[in-house]
This record gives C-alpha cells, structure tokens and sequence, in this order.
C-alpha cells in the first residue's frame, strides 16, 4: 500500500492520549453536546464548558507536536469550531465572540490562534480556518484506485481507526464525505494523467498522450457511477436523507469571520484544476476560483495558478489543427493529433456529464425541497437554504454544467480531414481499457458500495493529498464504438433529475 507520506511523521513527545482524548470526544460526544445546545434557547455557557475543559484545557503547545498531529487536532477542533459557530448563530451570538471566548493548553491562547498554528504545523500550506481537506480529505476513510490488482492511488486518513468525524452523528454525514473525497480522489488521478499534455512534457501529438486522457475519461466516469450510487441509495446504508442534510449537515457551514466561506464543494481543488486545464477560463469563473483561494491549501493554489498560465488542452489542440500548420505535417502526425482530439473530446463529456450528475445531487438534496418549502412556512435556520453553502444558486450550478457541456472539442474535431479521423478511429479501436476499481479498505461492501471504476490513473499529485503509483502503465484509450460519452444517452443527469 501506497501510504501518503505526509501521513507517516514519526510519533512525537506528546503523550497520544492527551490527541486521543479529543478525537474520542469529537466522535462519541460532540453531537449530542451540540444537539443539547441547539435546543437550549439560553446562553451556551454548558457547551462551550464542556469544550474548554475536556477537549481544549490538555492540548499541549503546537510546537511541541508531530505534523500528523497537528493535522488530526485541524480536523477534531475545526468540527469542534464550526459546531460552536452555528450554536452562536442560532442563539444569537456573535461567532467571534463565543470562539474568543475559548482557551487552549496552559497558556490558555485563543482558540483561532492556535489552530491557525496547527495549520501552519502541519506543513502543507493550510489556512488558519476549517477547509475542505480538514473536513473531508483527513477524515474520510482511506481510499485506494487501483488499476487491475495493483493499487495505483491512495488517499489516507490521518487516523488510525478510520472513523469518520461528523457533526450530527449520523451514517449520512459520514457517506457524504465518502462520496466527496471518493470524487477528490477520481479527479485528482485524472488530473494527474491529464496534466503532462497540458503542460507540454507529453506533446498533442505523441502516440502516448490519447492513452493519458483515456487514464482521466476513466476516471471521471468512475465518479459519475460514484454520485448516481449515492442518489440511488436513498436513506439506506450508503445514502443520505434530504433532511438530514438540510437541517443538519449544511446548518454547520456557518464561517468563522466575516467575508469568509464555510468549506464546501466549490473548495474541491481537483475540479478547478481540471475545469483550467481543460479550458474553462472566463473571467467570471477565474474571478470565482480565485475569491475562494483563501480556503485552499497553499501547493493548490499554486497548481490552479501554474495551470491559468498554461494554454489549455483545448487551446493547444485548436492550435495545432490551425490551417496554416496542418498542410506541414505527415499523415501518420496527423493521425496521431486527430486520436488525441477524440480522446479529449471523450474527456470533457466525461467532466460535463460529472457536473450534470452534480446537477442532479443538487436538485434532489436541496432545490426541489426548497420549491416544495417555498409553499410553507419553515423556522429560520443558522445557514439560508436559498442557496448552496458558497451561495451559488440553482441557476449558477445549471450555467457551470452548460459551459461543461459545450462542444468545445466537437467544434475542433470539424476542422480535421476525414482520412486523419478514420486512421484515428482505427488506431483507438485497436487499444483496450483496463479494468480499474475504487476501494475503501476496512469498511464492508454491504454498507459502502463500490462498483468497478473501468480505466484509472499513475503518476503523482503536486498537492501532496494522495499517493500515486508510478510503476503502473498508463492504459490505452477504448475503440470509438465503446465510447459512453455521447450527449444524447441516458448518462446525462437530465434537468429534472432528483425532483
């Protein structure tokens, strides 16, 4: 097994169960302490109490800790934070205030103060604030994508029992983030194949780039399978209730200061990364992504900036069919660039069909019960359910599936001669995909199911979330007449779905 080494720092001075004692406390006790306070209509002196003494007062000083536990005690204490967050807002205090009013270890130093020198400990760039990574990629069980018996990513927990931390204490929180860092780690193993094209190590023409996009088509495929299992499970094992989301698990997004967001899923790094790569660049969604940098960790950031300064893959591709460049090369050239513009083309409906499937989570988990509650009277809650967490709307996540669904590589495609295509056509009906999976060790299948993720990913991660395979091939792109990704099938999540 491919372990993360930012998983693997040796044990350190403090004694493990003073770090234990907080992870035991966030998981068997921090839901019903919050629930206790949600339903107290006085001042939340008892929780914040029970917090400060038993979770805060023994906390060592940060430098006395290991990196691997500065980031458990990220994970732990942002639940804790967000949990306090949102009894503040709904019993009308000031979020600052009530988290201010925390001290932690001996010299009692303000609870933000000393996560932000968590986040600074852990060494990987994080914010001083509650992120997607804290919240999802270092809770969530580990993960593996393997490409047919060998294991080609791993995404780790930074616990050793592989439980999940929730705030309402329910397997549907806990499924939630399964799903999300299952989709975390599908995207970042097609990043990973996409980005030598992108960045010009793997030229548009090369015999190996088709069989790198295929590595991301695959993958994303994988995560549309992964987001339809989910809405198919409904309230059994493996699903989530609509309820539990909206009145419990989206309640906790309330931010820690003002001008700052609640981690959520527009925080995910690896879509952005890929949407750059792949050429969504308006100015409005790079203003978007970049609004939302300071709840990225660092190294992300950097990516998401290496990639803007690079052409994307549909630039790079509608510059080589330029027609005063296409009558300079051979015809095997050709050929060779015409596969790699089919199996990019496979790629971007691969990621439109993902945000569709998005689309429909969003439909079926918030804004179809928000038409239905429109027509009735509900109580007011910490976070408004008018919008997501980020404060996109229904219509802002229908535009951002369109623009991922425009025939952008279908426009470049129409500028190809006919006998490139058909040598093209040959040559990808000649190479077989592999068969990929997507596995959580430790947790039962009967609970969390997992189908087989067809075509997979090597290489490594520049954000240093995951371990990566290098030893593992990239496989060869399907045949033409395998290709699931036409826009007309049944695989596009259509504009009702979830209502």
């Amino acid at each position: 097994m491919h372990v993360d080494s930012l998983c693997s720092q040796p044990a350190g001075p403090i004694s493990p169960d003073v770090i234990k004692k907080v992870g035991e406390w966030t998981l068997e006790r921090l839901p019903e302490a919050t629930k206790r306070a949600l339903d107290d209509d006085s001042v939340p002196s008892a929780f914040l109490a029970e917090i400060d003494s038993v979770v805060l007062t023994d906390l060592p000083d940060v430098v006395d800790l290991t990196q691997v536990e500065a980031r458990r005690l990220l994970v732990d204490l942002g639940f804790c934070g967000s949990a306090v967050a949102r009894v503040a807002t709904e019993s009308g205090h000031d979020v600052a205030h009530l988290l201010g009013t925390l001290g932690v270890g001996a010299h009692r130093r303000t609870f933000r103060d000393y996560y932000a020198d968590l986040a600074t400990r852990s060494g990987v760039g994080h914010p001083p604030r509650q992120t997607f990574v804290s919240t999802i990629t270092w809770n969530a069980p580990t993960i593996e994508v393997r490409v047919d018996d060998t294991v080609a990513a791993t995404l780790p927990s930074v616990f050793d029992d592989q439980r999940t931390r929730t705030w309402t204490g329910t397997s549907d929180e806990a499924s939630l983030w399964l799903l999300f860092k299952k989709c975390a780690g599908l995207g970042a193993v097609a990043n990973v194949a996409l980005a030598p094209v992108v960045f010009g190590d793997l030229p548009v023409d090369s015999p190996d780039a088709p069989g790198r996009l295929a590595v991301a088509t695959a993958a994303m495929e994988e995560m549309q399978d992964q987001m339809r299992i989910f809405s198919m499970a409904g309230n059994r094992a493996g699903g989530m209730s609509a309820d539990v989301f909206i009145y419990g698990i989206r309640q906790f997004g309330v931010p820690w200061e003002d001008g700052a967001e609640a981690p959520s899923g527009p925080h995910e790094a690896e879509w952005i990364k890929r949407d750059v790569m792949l050429g969504l660049r308006s100015p409005n969604y790079l203003a978007d992504v970049r609004r939302r940098y300071p709840m990225l960790l660092e190294p992300d950031v950097h990516a998401i900036e290496k990639a803007i300064g690079q052409p994307s893959l549909a630039e790079k591709l509608r510059e080589a069919w330029r027609s005063d460049l296409r009558d300079e090369v051979d015809a095997a050239t050709k050929a060779r660039l015409a596969a790699t513009t089919m199996a990019a083309r496979s790629l971007w409906r691969a990621t439109g069909r993902c945000s569709s499937a998005h689309l429909g989570l969003a439909r079926k988990f918030l804004f179809s019960h928000l038409r239905k509650q429109a027509r009735t009277s509900t109580p007011p809650t910490a976070v408004s359910n008018d919008s997501g967490i980020t404060g996109m709307t229904e219509q802002d996540v229908v535009r951002l599936a369109e623009q991922r669904l425009r025939g952008v590589f279908d426009d470049i495609l129409r500028h190809v001669d006919p006998k490139s295509l058909v040598a093209a056509e040959a040559e990808l009906g000649r190479r077989p995909s592999p068969a990929c999976t997507l596995v959580v060790p430790g947790i039962d299948a009967g609970r969390v199911r997992d189908l087989p993720n067809r075509r997979c990913g090597d290489r490594t991660s520049e954000s240093g979330q995951f371990a990566l395979d290098p030893s593992v091939p990239p496989p060869r792109v399907r045949g033409p007449g395998e290709d699931r990704c036409g826009l007309d099938g049944e695989d596009v999540v259509p504009a009702a779905a979830g209502e």
